[in-house]
């Protein structure tokens, strides 16, 4: 097996693990019990409506953690796939739409077009890393961002399961 392709199956399960762990995050809202699960169903089709605190002030934490969490998508997807922007860009609006709507569907949480929006921002900055990364790298791109990303992997794993040991275990609350 290649360097080449030992790179490429270690990206790929990077991006395996990363989906499962944004998929529990937006849909699931673990590491923490929610009561909401299944008893919210909201859909906000205008930009920033819901993103105002009670003073009319913008709520940057929300937008910039949505921005955030989309960030290593579009890293995988540049590292993995060789398609065109606009290819991958639909790509990754396709997967944010995919987790807005299953949150309507399974009624956890509001589907919100800001959201949608952030997340393809998100995407989209991290498509520019990994091209301004491979630029300044060249050929030890992939090896030294997928060092990076395993041990974001290993820290965001074990946070994940702190708090989930904290939410079920200490907090005494029952598993779903």
């Amino acid at each position: 097996m290649t360097r080449a392709t030992r790179q490429t199956r270690l990206t790929a399960a990077l991006l395996a693990v990363y989906l499962l762990l944004i998929a529990g995050i937006i849909l699931f809202k673990l590491p923490f019990r929610s009561s909401a699960i299944g008893s919210t169903r909201a859909l906000n089709l205008i930009p920033l409506v819901g993103s105002y605190d009670g003073h009319g002030r913008l709520l940057w934490r929300e937008i910039t953690a949505n921005t955030l969490i989309f960030i290593p998508f579009g890293v995988y997807l540049g590292m993995l796939h060789r398609w065109t922007f606009v290819k991958r860009v639909l790509s990754i609006a396709g997967l944010s739409l995919g987790f807005e709507l299953a949150q309507y569907i399974l009624g956890v949480g509001v589907t919100d077009i800001t959201d949608l929006i952030d997340n393809t921002i998100g995407g989209i900055v991290g498509l520019g890393i990994i091209k301004l990364l491979a630029k300044l790298l060249g050929a030890r791109t992939y090896g030294i961002v997928n060092t990076i990303a395993s041990a974001a992997t290993i820290v965001a794993l074990l946070r994940f399961s702190y708090f989930y040991y904290l939410s079920y275990f200490v907090m005494g609350l029952p598993p779903r």
